[in-house]
């Protein structure tokens, strides 16, 4: 089975987490693709992309509007 997320939240938008511990979270669950779809922000997407970078998760970009 591959596990996907493609709705995550970081303390950018209504999460509470940094973008950098979503990944870690996401990598601890076993995902190998993630999207970080923060309501009305991008801030979060190039910390979140260098981590699961090193995590080896695929990333898709993504915002909620």
């Amino acid at each position: 089975m591959i596990r996907v997320d493609l709705h995550c939240h970081s303390l950018h938008s209504d999460g509470t987490l940094k973008p950098e511990a979503v990944a870690d979270r996401l990598a601890a669950d076993q995902v190998a693709f993630a999207a970080l779809v923060d309501h009305d922000s991008l801030a979060g997407l190039p910390a979140f992309r260098r981590r699961l970078a090193r995590r080896g998760i695929g990333f898709i970009s993504g915002v909620e509007i």
